[in-house]
């Protein structure tokens, strides 16, 4: 089973104004975020990081002691694998008893050139073959359906580009490769993360982001999962920052906080 936990950065105060926050995070994490020169970076990683010290020890992981494979991709004893991701001000940790990939991508209007750069002659049909308006998460239901693949297998970076499609469909997105389709499956969802502050002209496109009231607004993003072709669907399971704290400080509390799923539409 995959269980994806996801938290925002939403009223979230900057680690340099509240240290308190990164205290509990690893020594190497804590110096990546005091090095970074954007709040909204250092407050990103903080969540990312709290997510790691609330949740992995519920698995019976400690993050402090992980190693990391020739890639980077921390290495989990055992059979209990994660993997890690943050985009806008969103962060998601996928956890399995399988390998497991995940990425999170806020949606916005891409470069041009991006999807003749990095996607295959397959996947730039598909995009091209959307309706305009839905080009842009077309877009990023294949970067993220690509970049969950290689965080699945570890390979990251080595492989070539054009070495596989990433092929959605009726049954969710398959890979490609050497035409011969993957043993794997990615599950895709599209879910709405509180924003800090107003989009700006660069951020999410207007059409993605909504309003329901005059002091909030979200932003919507496209989650991919990868794991095994034979697993069931993920679960999502929404966690704000500040019970992340309390699960670190009370790890007791675990088995109610972090046991409330939520509803998923998968596309």
């Amino acid at each position: 089973m995959i269980t994806v936990y996801l938290t925002d950065i939403h009223e979230m105060p900057d680690p340099l104004d509240a240290p308190a926050l990164i205290r509990p995070l690893t020594e190497e994490r804590r110096d990546r975020i005091l090095r970074c020169r954007r709040a909204e970076t250092r407050r990103l990683g903080c969540a990312a990081g709290l997510l790691l010290a609330a949740v992995l020890p519920a698995y019976g992981l400690n993050p402090a002691s992980l190693l990391k494979g020739p890639q980077g991709r921390p290495l989990s004893p055992g059979t209990t694998d994660f993997n890690l991701s943050h985009s806008g001000e969103g962060a998601i940790l996928a956890v399995s008893d399988h390998p497991v990939g995940c990425d999170l991508e806020r949606l916005r209007i891409p470069p041009s050139s991006f999807g003749r750069r990095y996607f295959s002659d397959e996947e730039q049909r598909w995009v091209c073959g959307q309706p305009g308006n839905r080009q842009a998460e077309a877009f990023f239901r294949i970067w993220t359906a690509r970049e969950s693949y290689l965080k699945l297998t570890g390979e990251g970076l080595t492989v070539p580009l054009h070495a596989f499609s990433a092929v959605p469909g009726a049954a969710g997105c398959r890979i490609v490769r050497e035409n011969k389709t993957e043993d794997c499956r990615i599950w895709q969802s599209s879910v709405l993360i509180p924003d800090s502050d107003p989009p700006s002209s660069e951020g999410p496109a207007s059409a993605s982001s909504i309003r329901p009231g005059a002091e909030a607004s979200s932003s919507r993003y496209i989650l991919s999962v990868a794991g095994p072709a034979s697993s069931a669907a993920p679960r999502i399971r929404r966690v704000g920052f500040r019970d992340l704290l309390t699960l670190i400080r009370k790890p007791e509390m675990a088995e109610n906080a972090l046991t409330r799923d939520e509803s998923t539409v998968w596309l």
